[in-house]
């Protein structure tokens, strides 16, 4: 994954894509997602031209609840880009975080959000509380938490790998298999400012749990 900043300028496209070559002209089967904030058609074509193959962009939460959690950019923005990024023929990740303090209906929103975007992956994070953030801690309960996995699972298109993201180790314990709540895959290390857990105990929760780890999530042409 290449990242950069909360959106892209020239100077930042420009990198971004020197990275992506560089890592295309060594992984050349690799599946490259970019990770930069709002992005217009043009430049998310530009990206594409140099190897990426996907682009995250989260809505993170409902339209509706949104203005509680960022005032720097709209939830209009972060859907546009989700657009641009399909017309500029990339694959789109997009998601969002529960337990921020929202409820069932801004749940079922955002949602219906993801849904009309048909990502072919969704991330999908649970909050983690900062001292930092003026955000009230709101955990959710395993089983909380469990059923919001079953419900984004049989809502989205069939298509979407759900992917469970940050706040995983701090909402399920290691013998919980969100799995058979309709989990598809899980990010491994750490996120943008908290770490996760370490990739050899994911690994063997994974298989504890009876699984294996894939080779391939999406083909890459």
């Amino acid at each position: 994954m290449v990242t950069s900043g909360l959106g892209l300028d020239d100077k930042k496209l420009s990198f971004v894509c020197e990275a992506a070559r560089a890592v295309k002209s060594e992984l050349p089967h690799l599946l490259l997602i970019a990770c930069n904030g709002t992005a217009s058609i043009e430049q998310l074509k530009a990206l594409k031209e140099a190897g990426v193959n996907a682009y995250n962009h989260n809505l993170e939460s409902s339209k509706e609840f949104y203005p509680h959690i960022c005032t720097t950019h709209t939830w209009e923005g972060r859907y546009q880009t989700c657009l641009n990024a399909k017309e500029a023929g990339l694959f789109l990740f997009t998601g969002g975080i529960v337990g921020l303090g929202e409820s069932e209906a801004d749940r079922a929103s955002l949602l219906q959000s993801i849904c009309e975007l048909s990502p072919e992956t969704v991330p999908l994070n649970f909050y983690i509380s900062n001292p930092a953030l003026p955000l009230k801690a709101n955990p959710l309960s395993e089983a909380e938490a469990l059923e919001i996995i079953k419900t984004f699972k049989a809502k989205l298109p069939k298509e979407s790998v759900l992917m469970i993201a940050g706040g995983r180790e701090q909402t399920f314990s290691p013998t919980c298999d969100i799995f058979v709540a309709g989990a598809d895959s899980i990010i491994v290390g750490d996120y943008l400012t908290t770490k996760g857990e370490a990739p050899n105990r994911d690994r063997e929760m994974i298989e504890k749990l009876g699984y294996s780890v894939a080779s391939i999530c999406h083909h890459v042409v």
